[in-house]
């Protein structure tokens, strides 16, 4: 499996490791049944399976990715992230299941909007990027871009000697969060009756200081009418 073979999978990372014949951390004693997604592609739409929830240090091979079902989450949620992760790999074309709201998507940094771009222009990677050097976030200066996170989260994952287990693993959640550490205070203006829906990394060595980052998707009418970027703070 693999972002450069023919399919990508968005599974658990158990099923991830059956379907890859590899071998990982035995599962926990005490097992909590989730809803993740399976994604192959291309897919006219993800299938919802059922299967158990994957140890938090468990691996997930660079190029594939896992769904878990958080708070207030639902499979049509799981769906979208997924579009969404495959458009932030390639945006070149926008994915099934992925619309971005005809009048403008309005792009920022935890409820602070920097740009609002017509969705002709977000297949280019550079219309994503907010924010200048001026712009100092994070404990980093811009510019920001919602999409290389996810991207680099699935592609790009290095492994460190010290950190055996790295994951591509995504929460999906719905509702209003914090930034890690910090608080997010509101949304972004006009998306204050949105559905917020939110991805963020997860896994055992995830932490403020490394790895974390949130990707926030503000749906009306079912079309995404704005995307904010939060990354962990040391």
């Amino acid at each position: 499996m693999g972002h450069g073979g023919t399919t990508t999978t968005a599974l658990t990372a158990i099923a991830m490791l059956a379907l890859a014949g590899c071998t990982g951390p035995t599962p926990p004693q005490t097992i909590e049944t989730v809803t993740v997604t399976a994604t192959p592609r291309p897919s006219p739409a993800p299938t919802a399976v059922e299967t158990f929830t994957p140890p938090p240090n468990l691996y997930v091979p660079d190029g594939d990715y896992a769904i878990v079902l958080g708070d207030g989450a639902t499979q049509e949620d799981a769906a979208l992230v997924a579009a969404f992760i495959e458009f932030a790999i390639d945006p070149s074309t926008v994915p099934d299941g992925l619309t971005f709201a005809a009048d403008g998507v309005q792009l920022g940094i935890m409820d602070r909007v920097f740009a609002t771009r017509d969705p002709s222009e977000l297949t280019s990677r550079s219309a994503w990027r907010i924010g200048t050097s001026d712009d100092l976030l994070f404990e980093r200066t811009g510019p920001y871009s919602a999409l290389e996170p996810v991207r680099s989260w699935v592609t790009q994952r290095d492994l460190d000697d010290e950190v055996p287990f790295v994951t591509g693993a995504f929460e999906v959640n719905v509702g209003t969060h914090h930034g890690c550490p910090y608080a997010i205070d509101g949304v972004p203006a006009g998306m204050g009756t949105a559905r917020q829906v939110w991805l963020v990394s997860i896994g055992e060595y995830v932490s403020c200081a490394g790895g974390w980052f949130a990707i926030d998707l503000f749906v009306v009418d079912g079309a995404v009418a704005a995307v904010t970027v939060e990354l962990g703070s040391p």
